[in-house]
């Protein structure tokens, strides 16, 4: 079994144009293991097939860095290369990602995986969720990893995390216009907020273009993607942070979800 599972890891990322090392592969199955016995005794997916987690969770996941490289370097940084596993001299900074509403930890932990030189938080508001998420690091024996429990629109105002972001990640997390207001916000000048929407996107983008000049930001682009061994289009929404937010965003807990701004 494993190694019908490992193909897929292996062949899906390849079709991605990614190369997984042996030591990301085993990283990989094991979070699969972990996942799946954690999921028997609470909600972490709703998928049971491991197949279709791999499919589903990590290769989907790992669209993200096709959605970077092929945007172009990140701004702040334009000699970071994010195509290399190679990890930082000391004392040079890293980038700084934050999954919000990360869940089981997707897509932040399989993009650490492959690309363990960035500095990563991980924020959910749920307990459980981060009890899984502490365990799962330790077992992965992650480095420079944040866990955080709470919600993005605390966090979004909390000096030492506010404009501190290179890279803000969000998927499946809600429609775009509450995103932004959860994302951007985290965000440097000239960071990146990427979204990983589904192929429906028209109406969301429309909705939500007023919200992203509000909040500071621009889009940059949309990056279409097939999803490897699915029929699934995967769309990667790139919003680059050219102005500072207003300080009244985000707004308190719960607003931007009963008031989305438009």
């Amino acid at each position: 079994m494993s190694s019908k599972l490992k193909k897929i890891l292996v062949d899906g990322a390849e079709e991605l144009g990614l190369e997984l090392s042996e030591r990301q592969v085993k990283q990989f199955l094991t979070y699969l293991e972990i996942l799946r016995n954690w999921n028997k005794r609470m909600n972490l997916t709703s998928l049971k097939d491991p197949r279709e987690i791999i499919i589903t969770h990590f290769l989907d996941s790992l669209t993200i860095i096709k959605g970077i490289e092929e945007i172009g370097p990140i701004t702040p940084y334009p000699n970071f290369n994010l195509q290399s596993n190679k990890v930082l001299p000391k004392g040079q900074v890293l980038i700084r990602v934050i999954d919000i509403g990360t869940g089981a930890g997707f897509p932040g932990i399989p993009l650490k995986i492959l690309k363990p030189q960035i500095s990563l938080s991980l924020l959910d508001s749920s307990r459980k969720r981060i009890e899984f998420l502490r365990y799962l690091s330790k077992s992965l024996r992650l480095k420079d990893l944040e866990i955080i429990w709470g919600r993005a629109e605390e966090y979004g105002r909390k000096e030492g995390y506010r404009e501190r972001y290179d890279i803000v990640l969000a998927r499946a997390l809600a429609r775009l216009n509450i995103l932004v207001e959860l994302g951007i916000p985290f965000l440097k000048i000239r960071g990146l907020f990427i979204a990983q929407k589904g192929q429906n996107l028209g109406k969301e983008l429309e909705e939500a273009r007023k919200a992203i000049e509000i909040l500071g930001g621009d889009l940059k682009g949309i990056i279409s993607l097939k999803l490897p061994f699915s029929r699934k289009l995967r769309k990667l929404v790139i919003i680059e942070k050219i102005l500072e937010t207003p300080h009244r965003f985000p707004r308190c807990s719960g607003i931007p979800q009963k008031r989305p701004l438009r």
